[in-house]
């Protein structure tokens, strides 16, 4: 029992200060000493561990690194804890950037500018770019590369003055999620210009016809503007 035989010889140096411990005893009773206490810091970090406390571990193993550097049963469950903490944290980020990636196609809906769009289509990029190969993230970022991707046909369409194939667009995505607002904006642009476009088609023919005055030409002009 190394604590009674610390007590004593502590004790025996107490009463005769003459009294000369050999120094194997007292390393004996330091190296039990130790044994018995790396021990219950492991026993200590492994009920902690398995309580769901791997921080806690953590500290507890430090604390005991300070007392005992170099202790190699210490280092190498501190090292399991920390891979035990690090694979947690993956984990809670993960589901963090899961559960971002699902909030997204809704907030998308609300967004009333490109700029917006575009920048939340970067972020679905990027998170998904952060766990190739996962099922979950690469579904739900699915969702919001493809709106951007619709969104973007149906801006390229305008840009080139096809609002017909602009508005189609708009309308496809709209019967999917009514009230998406930079759809309903992008077609109601593209509806107003092809309003304008019509309203200056038949300005167009009008000025033809009143400055043609051969009936047989008037029909062609008139049978041209219904061809179109």
């Amino acid at each position: 029992d190394w604590r009674a035989a610390k007590i004593f010889f502590e004790k025996a140096e107490q009463i005769d200060s003459g009294v000369s411990i050999p120094t194997t005893l007292w390393r004996q009773i330091e190296l039990r000493e130790r044994e018995e206490n790396v021990r219950n810091v492991l026993e200590a970090a492994e009920s902690e561990q398995n309580a769901g406390r791997p921080n806690e571990a953590r500290e507890r193993l430090e604390n005991a690194l300070h007392a005992y550097p170099n202790e190699q049963g210490i280092i190498s469950r501190l090292r399991a804890v920390e891979a035990v903490i690090a694979g947690n944290r993956r984990r809670e980020e993960r589901e963090a950037a899961l559960q971002s990636l699902r909030r997204l196609p809704g907030e998308l809906q609300q967004k009333e500018s490109a700029a917006e769009l575009r920048e939340c289509v970067q972020r679905a990029k990027s998170l998904a770019g952060s766990y190739p190969g996962d099922p979950e993230i690469a579904q739900a970022a699915k969702e919001i590369l493809e709106q951007g991707a619709a969104f973007e046909r149906a801006a390229e369409a305008l840009a080139r003055d096809e609002t017909k194939d602009c508005i189609a667009a708009c309308e496809e995505m709209l019967t999917r999620l009514p009230g998406y607002r930079l759809f309903v904006n992008l077609k109601l642009e593209a509806e107003i210009r092809d309003t304008q476009k019509a309203a200056e088609f038949l300005d167009s023919v009008e000025r033809q016809l009143a400055a043609e005055l051969d009936l047989g030409r008037r029909a062609q002009i008139l049978e041209a503007a219904v061809r179109k």
